[in-house]
């Protein structure tokens, strides 16, 4: 895609990498710490507050 089509559909393009945000209602995430434990980051799209 060009560096329009890029913008447009929301990239964020760095010198580095580039990022896409996606997500819906439906998304979980978990994270593991370094002792081995997971313990949820996201639930249903949304950030999961401390």
């Amino acid at each position: 895609m060009s560096e329009g089509e890029l913008a447009a559909r929301g990239a964020n393009k760095s010198l580095i990498h580039i990022d896409w945000m996606i997500g819906s209602g439906e998304v979980d995430v978990d994270g593991i710490t370094a002792e081995g434990r997971a313990g949820p980051l996201m639930r249903k799209g949304e950030w999961v507050s401390s």
